[in-house]
């Protein structure tokens, strides 16, 4: 009964959420989806007081609006930022016990079913006096009612394993949404955390390599503000498309925030890190920026990288600062470079932070 009425809880907080989005004529993506289910089913109370206090003034829900609630309370914040996943989780596992007793409940009542209708054909033929007759009829008329309730059920149960189903296909449509990046289409900086919890573990308990790689656009703000901030985004998902395309199935390439971006490489030693880092520096650099409008050259782009491995049993965040600490050296010594943590690389890292002093 506790699967039951949690499914119930969360399914009609979800009814209320597309209501409540048709009502304010928001558009229903997974972003707003998330926001306004967590204002029905308040979880996150100052995100509740903040919507309350739009639709009272009755300001509009802009695509601005709902970018800075996101970044606000989901993004920024790792706990707030799992709820949907949390839903999806625990609804998951709900649909999955429910599944159960819908197929028992099919068995048991389909094989009722048989049971009287096959006693009923029995009786029918053994006995012959009013009696019997009478009786035989009262059990026809008992089977014909349990067959129709039968097949009832089971059309319900049918419909129902539908529904069950595309519930399934949406939550885990919501799960991969916001674990991605909307503009680049690469693992978002939620799910870079997850993957890093989970790599740095398995390299722990497997004794196996695991190397870090952060990158950062060279001058980006620059290019940003000279070419304009959609000609901003064609470099980010340029860079982006030349990290998936240059990395192996189980690499993760990863947004990790603004013009940075971080690569995950399990199995992999420092000496292979660092010439993937090169080969990404090259290739980045190859490519010949052009307005698609004017034809207009707008010249390369370049970035700078730093690489780090991973020390058994160091906490998570040390790992990602060592790798942020070579990408800083690699910037502050003329950018376009791959600065890979190593005798040489970490004396010019240490050089570089008693310069900036």
């Amino acid at each position: 009964m506790h699967y039951l009425e949690d499914f119930m809880v969360a399914k009609e907080y979800g009814q209320q959420t597309f209501e409540k989005l048709v009502e304010l004529n928001i558009a229903p993506t997974p972003q707003n989806f998330e926001i306004w289910y967590s204002w029905v089913s308040n979880r996150i109370p100052k995100l509740k007081k903040d919507l309350d206090a739009l639709i009272a003034s009755n300001l509009p829900y802009t695509e601005n609006v709902a970018n800075e609630l996101y970044e606000q309370y989901f993004v920024s914040n790792a706990e707030a930022s799992a709820t949907v996943l949390e839903v999806g989780d625990r609804l998951q596992i709900q649909l999955d016990a429910m599944m159960e007793n819908i197929a028992s409940a099919t068995a048991d009542t389909s094989a009722y079913g048989s049971t009287l209708a096959e006693a009923g054909g029995q009786l029918a033929k053994l006995q012959d006096g009013e009696g019997a007759a009478s009786m035989i009829e009262t059990l026809v008329t008992a089977t014909h009612k349990m067959q129709s309730r039968t097949a009832e059920l089971e059309k319900r149960l049918e419909d129902s394993n539908n529904e069950v189903k595309d519930l399934r296909s949406d939550l885990d449509t919501i799960r991969k949404e916001a674990l991605t990046d909307q503009l680049t289409a690469l693992p978002n900086r939620k799910a870079f955390d997850q993957v890093m919890q989970n790599e740095t573990a398995r390299a722990l308990e497997s004794k196996s390599d695991l190397c870090l790689l952060f990158t950062d656009i060279d001058h980006f703000k620059k290019f940003n503000d000279t070419w304009g901030h959609q000609t901003g985004d064609n470099v980010l998902r340029l860079v982006a498309r030349t990290l998936q395309n240059n990395t192996k199935g189980q690499d993760t390439p990863a947004r990790y925030g603004g013009e940075e971006f971080a690569v995950v490489l399990p199995n992999t030693d420092i000496v292979n890190a660092e010439k993937l880092a090169d080969q990404l520096r090259t290739s980045v650099k190859s490519k010949k920026l052009q307005r698609k409008s004017t034809g207009e050259d707008l010249g390369n782009v370049t970035i700078s990288i730093g690489v780090a491995q991973y020390k058994p049993g160091e906490p998570v965040e040390d790992f990602v600062h060592r790798a942020d600490t070579c990408l800083y050296a690699a910037k502050r010594a003329g950018r376009d470079r791959v600065i890979c943590e190593g005798a040489e690389e970490l004396g010019l890292v240490e050089d570089l932070k008693k310069g900036a002093a």
